[in-house]
């Protein structure tokens, strides 16, 4: 064979792998390949509950059937316990078969972690459990949030370390109800968004206000928005000549925006003279990504689409490695900042902010 036939052919062969589709990995979490044979009930405060099985629950597939009772408000957890069959180290995501039926009460996916010292570490899903029928539920698990009594808090997670997990829902209000679990498995299959998320704005106390000692400010709740919506109304005063601040925030729900790809906000505001737009800003627990140049105001109602991209980190701020990691986004700013010429009045007004595939 030819020099130049023979190193063609060894390309060739050399390039296969990467063309090859990469192998899926998927962890069953309590034994069999559906991941629920060994998995026990986790007898917890605040809630009472009994399990067993179903033998033709999902199609005619087994599931655990888990009948459980709340009495009181506070967040409780509801939990199965396994031990993976391997390491789950690249996995991504929690992936569950399940149906829940909720006669009251608001519910959502959840895992918890621990390795060999108690240390614990977890994530919920983003969206309420949906109720009555089986649906495959996934719940991102790059970055969960460690537990606040770990005995080393700045432990890092890692899937190696893992030696048990927890599966199940975080149950909030009174609540009745069963889950039926059918498949619980941990995979590195990336997420794909099908529908936004929406966050719950219309509510003033879940905006924490920070501001310059010289603004004055209020927020209040009207349904003024698009087709007489809730919107949230940011009515303020800014002195002139001076540069300002005012920064409203809210905690995003205990998830991460793996399978979404922008921010979209509706508003319209009213800034007073010198005041070119809106402060908008994702913050991670070290620092808060701004967009720039900042949205305009407008008199009319407006909604902008923001690629994650777009997101650029504040010159007064510092972060690790000076990116937007969206598996830590904690909260959304929506508020204004700059040097008024005169100082004067204005009104920021939110109808709607939601994260979108």
């Amino acid at each position: 064979m030819r020099p130049i036939a023979l190193r063609a052919v060894i390309l060739t062969l050399s390039l296969i792998p990467a063309l090859l589709p990469a192998q899926t990995v998927n962890v069953p979490i309590g034994g069999g390949t559906a991941g629920i044979d060994d998995l026990k009930l986790v007898q917890l405060s605040g809630i009472e509950a009994k399990v067993g099985r179903v033998a033709d629950a999902d199609a005619g597939k087994p599931a655990l059937k888990v009948a459980f009772t709340k009495a009181d408000e506070p967040r409780r957890l509801l939990a199965l316990e396994g031990v993976p069959a391997k390491s789950a180290e690249g996995c991504k995501a929690l992936v569950a078969r399940y149906r829940l039926s909720l006669k009251t009460g608001e519910a959502r996916l959840a895992l918890v972690a621990w390795d060999a010292s108690g240390n614990a570490w977890y994530k919920t899903g983003s969206q309420p459990a949906p109720d009555g029928e089986f649906t495959d539920g996934r719940v991102a698990v790059g970055a969960p949030r460690a537990a606040a009594f770990n005995q080393e808090p700045a432990l890092e997670f890692t899937w190696g370390d893992i030696e048990r997990v927890w599966v199940g829902l975080v149950i909030d209000g009174a609540a009745e109800g069963t889950l039926e679990l059918s498949a619980a498995r941990l995979t590195d299959e990336p997420y794909r968004a099908t529908e936004p998320l929406v966050l719950k704005i219309a509510d003033a106390k879940a905006w924490g206000i920070g501001q310059d000692p010289a603004v004055t400010s209020e927020m209040t709740v009207a349904d003024e928005g698009p087709d007489g919506e809730p919107c949230t109304k940011l009515a303020f005063t800014l002195p002139g000549g001076k540069h300002m601040y005012l920064v409203p925030s809210m905690n995003l729900p205990q998830t991460d925006l793996e399978g979404y790809s922008a921010l979209e906000i509706t508003y319209r505001a009213q800034l007073p003279p010198g005041i070119q737009g809106l402060l908008l800003m994702l913050g991670e627990s070290g620092g808060q990504f701004m967009v720039e140049p900042l949205p305009p105001p407008s008199e009319d109602w407006v909604t902008m689409t923001i690629p994650f991209a777009d997101f650029k980190l504040g010159g007064w701020s510092k972060d690790d490695n000076g990116q937007l990691d969206t598996d830590r986004v904690q909260n959304v700013m929506v508020g204004t900042h700059g040097v008024s010429t005169t100082g004067g009045q204005g009104l920021i007004e939110v109808s709607d902010v939601r994260f979108v595939p």
